[in-house]
């Protein structure tokens, strides 16, 4: 769920379930998250009940999330394996930030300065996937997967 203005190729419910700030401020509040954080200008969070109801029918669930959101959820489930992407340099990202073209000047400067801070934090995760190339970045990440998965 998130605050962040939808675009023009996501839809409602498939990338994201788009929310006001309203709205999820009350979720907030409510106790709806399993993790929640606010990442730049916008809020991002992971319903709980929708991860608990699959969790305890033995599956596994799959989250893409940031640095935040990961420590919230190993200190809920300290068994979760935790995979961090990490961009093959901090030049090549901001080369892959600026082709994307979805944030303005400031906001790319704000995501380039925090990405410095996140990929100090990739020592705390399991497993760290270098992002050179996304074929063998993705097929990297999927044997990760399929060796820690539930069956």
């Amino acid at each position: 769920m998130t605050t962040r203005p939808r675009r023009e190729n996501e839809k409602q419910g498939r990338e994201y379930f788009f929310v006001s700030r309203k709205m999820f401020e009350y979720k907030i509040r409510a106790g709806h998250f399993l993790e929640w954080a606010k990442v730049f200008t916008n809020y991002y969070g992971t319903p709980a009940k929708k991860v608990n109801d699959v969790v305890a029918k033995g599956k596994s669930v799959l989250l893409c999330i940031d640095v935040q959101g990961a420590a919230q959820i190993k200190a809920c489930y300290p068994e979760a394996i935790s995979i961090f992407i990490m961009p093959p340099s901090q030049k090549e990202l901001e080369s892959r930030l600026r082709k994307r073209s979805t944030e303005d000047k400031k906001a790319l400067g704000i995501r380039l300065s925090e990405a410095k801070q996140e990929m100090a934090k990739a020592k705390d995760y399991n497993h760290v996937v270098i992002n050179k190339d996304l074929p063998t970045a993705c097929n990297q990440v999927k044997e990760i997967i399929l060796k820690n998965v539930n069956k």
